[in-house]
């Protein structure tokens, strides 16, 4: 008799556990906020320096720097090397570019129409080599793109209408660029394999063709462009399986119409049905991870014009996404990067404040251990109360 009393209780309990592991990921609250030079743009992530922490990279446009930040245990960071770039310094990646086991840094300079190499070694990053591209490069995103073995870069130059692309030659450094021809003003770029033929697909958001390009990666190169309708002037990509069909699906941030437009792959490897998803006001960039280990991935969102937030839209049984959250940030939130910086096993945000000069990472928790005790303290009673 005393376990069919506790029953209800015990099911209680259950489900009580299971919510705060499904929403233990809706609290974005611990936040470092990073000091760095004028109108942060791109963040970037990666242990450069081996140490077992994750550390940032931020490009500063009106500076013309990289700041660089050190990963600490105990969810802090040093200020490290600050990397001399081109004029406007605006796009961010990394990856290990030599095979020599660190990490390098790439980042794109509008106004002097290059991108800039660093190289990773033990101390930070060291020299640099300029290499030309189209007009007014803007991001830039790094893959083997002709499937030679080296790595490659793949530009949006966002005034010359195209995309620079410059492979990587056996000897190191890449060879001087050619390019594709995009809509008006590429501003976003990524590449996602979309039609399972092992090859990275390239796409390209239009600023001012409201578009998503598709380049589909063939033998040593890329298919003619396919263009599909987005909302106005989209910007971020963000790549994911969404609905769980084992298609690559897009999320692409429509800076005009405040929303998120996704677009659907099907087998064939084309994009299909699109659903639009409402955000903040002036959504810039869009990230993908599963914030509160569901099992479904989610999206993260900068709104950079007045409300100056991060929203978190969660990824729901039918594909879609519902649920928002919004967390306040710094003015002009721009660049989103999710990393579990903590090693909670769950995934942080960095974002970029250009109007702030500051970088938030924003930690990913469980509730706050009062919530926790006050939860147990609440169980309790109501278990005593039923053996009465």
């Amino acid at each position: 008799m005393r376990a069919k009393g506790l029953a209800p209780v015990i099911i209680v309990l259950v489900l009580l556990g299971k919510v705060l592991l499904a929403h233990g990921g809706d609290n974005f609250g611990a936040t470092v906020v990073l000091p760095v030079d004028r109108r942060p743009v791109s963040i970037v992530g990666g242990d450069f320096n081996d140490d077992g922490q994750l550390d940032l990279a931020v490009s500063c446009e009106d500076d013309r720097t990289v700041c660089v930040y050190y990963g600490q245990p105990g969810r802090a960071f040093t200020r490290g090397q600050t990397l001399a770039t081109g004029a406007g310094a605006y796009g961010l990646a990394t990856a290990d570019l030599t095979g020599d086991g660190w990490l390098d840094l790439v980042v794109t300079n509008q106004w002097d129409n290059t991108v800039s190499v660093y190289s990773g070694v033990a101390e930070g990053f060291a020299g640099r080599v300029n290499y030309a591209t189209g007009r007014t490069p803007y991001q830039v995103t790094i893959a083997d793109l002709n499937s030679d073995g080296r790595t490659d870069l793949a530009v949006t130059t966002h005034d010359a209408d195209t995309v620079s692309l410059l492979y990587g030659e056996a000897g190191g450094g890449f060879a001087p660029y050619t390019f594709l021809p995009a809509g008006d003003g590429p501003s976003g770029v990524q590449i996602a394999d979309l039609n399972g033929d092992h090859r990275g697909d390239l796409l390209v958001t239009n600023f001012y063709s409201n578009t998503l390009s598709v380049f589909v990666g063939q033998s040593g190169g890329f298919a003619t462009r396919r263009d599909y309708a987005v909302g106005l002037h989209p910007e971020g990509i963000a790549v994911g399986d969404y609905d769980r069909d084992g298609q690559a699906d897009i999320a692409v941030s429509n800076h005009e119409t405040d929303d998120i437009a996704v677009l659907y792959g099907q087998a064939d490897g084309l994009l299909g049905e699109r659903r639009d998803f409402l955000v903040g006001n002036g959504p810039y960039d869009v990230v993908t991870a599963d914030f509160n280990r569901d099992g479904r991935l989610d999206l993260a969102v900068s709104n950079s014009y007045g409300d100056n937030d991060v929203s978190i839209l969660y990824g729901q049984a039918d594909g879609g996404f519902g649920g928002r959250v919004d967390y306040d940030v710094g003015s002009r939130p721009v660049d989103l990067l999710a990393m579990d910086f903590d090693g909670d096993g769950w995934v942080d945000l960095g974002v970029t404040n250009s109007y702030d000069q500051t970088v938030m990472v924003l930690y990913n928790a469980l509730p706050e251990p009062a919530t926790l005790c006050l939860l147990a303290v609440g169980a309790l009673a109501l278990i005593r109360r039923r053996r009465k």
